[in-house]
């Protein structure tokens, strides 16, 4: 047998960051005396995963992992959410066993020795702690880093509107332009998928009413003078001829207008650059007539010269670029073709990098539909990129899923919404920062990766069950906006009595979710005997057994043969669901939780296994 452990930690790096410098800390992992303890997975198939953990000594006698120690190696990065890896290599190759971040360091002594022990968490462990996310389109205006960002949904009793883009540009105040009119926030919906409300403006006149202004400051001008720039707004309106909004500079040499012309199109005016004020560029598009009294996104893209409508049709707009703009006006400019109708989410982007117009156009699907449609594991990575998790490593076939456009979750609770209406499994990866999204498919008529003997088990934590704990005959599902629907296995619940369970699933149709409720019932309605715990020495076995057993996570099926006379047959398939496990000296306990294989079976047509009459005739969905 020939394998070694490796222990490292990313001092300095964020759990979630990229291209982290790995210091090797194996040779003060006291293994000797304690071992290596990690959990991953869960109990069960019917249970969520839970956040992984690890635990560890090591030996600190020089006080190298003494937090606040000026002379260790690693100050003063001795702290909480310091990433951590563990490893074992077997016969030359190094399979990843755990990855996540320091939660304690507790420094203990006994006489003369110094020890600390290090536990950790995987990834979920930091998104249990998040914020509940914003609406959809909120959190992907956020990830392009715009300069100023105002969603405009504030109360209806307020008299500003604040930035949240965290630039520090300054909050927009109503102004007065000329007599009467009004201006009321919270009065109209923003975008039809986001949830927030939006500002109307209502003006006396074309010339007279309320508008909002914002000086964006010096840091906002010098900004706009080193990137070309990204504009974007929501707006509804009935009234053609009117203004969205415009930027200009101090001096008023820059100005650019953005507005409706007397038929809705739209209209673009700029000043020309080094000529007299009242000299514009005034580009009126083909769009088509947006005063149509219904939302609509816009997008205006200034190195590409198009503006973008409703997430589609570019239009042209070869104007001049514009530098040192620094005041912001929504509803009007100055005192003319003042806006009627309501306005929202006004970002002002200037990108340091390379950004393309589709991103920014992305938006109209975020505030339109909340990406009702998009597949679960695109849902799922778009998710996990709100908090910084870029990786997201996915298997099997996926299926869509509904909006969740008004956010309000934290995004590990979306992300577990889509895995229930998935039917598939979330995970975090062993050996890096991101997740593992699998599809239900993943476990249709599964072959077993690994086939082991009931003699190569640690027999004495080998048992058979067969109760009703998992037992479901009866399911309640809906989804949003849709029909609540039931199915009842009535011979399951003459047999048993009543077992039921409730699904709130994130389906695009009514029929989707009758289809995994009579998936659910067909699985589990009725009872059957299965291995729960699959207990192994590992670092007894063979290099190639060895090696097997540090490739199989969760969803790898395990086939147990020669089981005893008397089991309820002579070979166990299971299906891995989570597994602990303990590295020492010369050993390596694998404890794996599973669950019966049978239960994932699916009808093939003319199949010798899968397609017996009333024994494996179960479609899949």
């Amino acid at each position: 047998m020939t394998s070694t452990i490796l222990v490292e930690a990313g001092f300095g790096y964020a759990p979630a960051g990229s291209a982290i410098t790995w210091t090797d800390i194996t040779q003060w992992a006291d293994v000797a005396r304690s071992q290596i303890r990690i959990t991953r997975g869960a109990s069960d198939e019917l249970s969520q995963i839970q956040p992984g953990t690890c635990s560890l000594m090591l030996d600190n006698r020089d006080g190298r992992f003494t937090e606040g120690n000026a002379s260790s190696p690693y100050y003063p990065f001795i702290r909480p959410s310091c990433p951590i890896r563990v490893s074992v290599i077997v016969a030359g190759v190094t399979y990843r066993r755990f990855y996540g971040a320091v939660t304690d360091w507790i420094q203990g002594w006994n006489g003369l020795e110094d020890t600390v022990t290090v536990t950790a968490a995987d990834l979920f462990n930091l998104l249990q702690g998040d914020d509940a996310l914003q609406p959809m389109l909120v959190e992907e205006i956020l990830q392009l880093g715009p300069l100023a960002y105002y969603p405009l949904s504030e109360p209806a009793d307020s008299t500003t509107a604040g930035d949240i883009a965290g630039s520090g540009t300054g909050a927009l105040a109503i102004t007065q332009v000329g007599s009467g009119g009004t201006l009321t926030f919270g009065e109209d919906a923003g975008p039809p998928a986001d949830g927030l409300t939006a500002p109307v403006f209502t003006p006396a006149s074309a010339t007279a009413g309320k508008i909002l202004t914002a000086d964006l400051g010096t840091g906002f001008a010098d900004a706009s003078s080193l990137a070309y720039l990204f504009l974007e707004a929501w707006f509804t309106t009935s009234t053609a001829g009117r203004v969205l909004f415009s930027l200009r500079s101090d001096s008023g040499l820059y100005q650019i207008i953005i507005s409706l012309d007397g038929t809705g199109k739209l209209r673009i005016q700029t000043t020309i650059v080094g000529g007299p004020l009242s000299g514009y560029i005034d580009v009126v598009t083909t769009s088509p007539n947006l005063a149509d009294g219904v939302p609509h996104h816009i997008v205006y893209d200034e190195q590409g010269g198009y503006i973008y409508v409703d997430g589609g049709t570019g239009y042209a707009v070869l104007v001049d670029g514009m530098v040192e703009l620094r005041h912001l006006s929504i509803g009007g400019h100055a005192s003319d073709r003042l806006w009627s109708g309501s306005i929202s989410h006004v970002a002002l982007h200037a990108p340091a990098g390379v950004l393309s117009a589709p991103l920014f156009m992305a938006h109209y699907a975020a505030g339109a539909t909340g990406f009702s449609g998009e597949d679960a594991d695109d849902r799922v990575l778009r998710l996990a990129g709100y908090t910084g998790i870029g990786g997201l490593v996915t298997s099997g076939t996926f299926s869509p899923v509904a909006s969740q456009g008004e956010g309000g979750r934290t995004a590990l609770e979306m992300m577990r919404q889509v895995e229930t209406t998935e039917g598939g499994k979330l995970a975090t990866h062993r050996g890096s920062a991101s997740l593992v999204f699998q599809s239900r498919t993943v476990r249709y008529n599964p072959t077993p990766a690994i086939t082991l003997t009931y003699a190569d088990l640690e027999t004495g934590g080998v048992s058979s069950a067969t109760d009703t704990q998992k037992l479901i005959n009866t399911v309640t599902a809906s989804r949003p906006g849709g029909a609540t629907q039931r199915v009842a296995s009535a011979e399951s619940r003459e047999a048993f009595g009543p077992r039921r369970q409730e699904l709130e699933l994130l389906k695009t149709s009514d029929l989707q979710v009758l289809d995994a409720a009579y998936w659910l019932v067909s699985r589990y309605g009725e009872s059957r005997s299965e291995i729960r715990q699959v207990p192994i020495d590992a670092y007894s076995m063979p290099d190639a057994t060895y090696q097997a057993l540090m490739n199989a996570d969760i969803s790898t099926v395990l086939a147990v043969a020669s089981m005893p006379a008397t089991a309820p047959s002579s070979t166990a398939t299971v299906t891995v669901e989570g597994y602990t496990e303990a590295i020492g000296q010369s050993r390596h306990l694998l404890n794996f939780h599973t669950s019966r294989t049978y239960t994932d079976a699916v009808w093939v047509l003319d199949d010798a296994t899968y397609s017996v009459l009333g024994s494996t005739t179960r479609l899949a969905y």
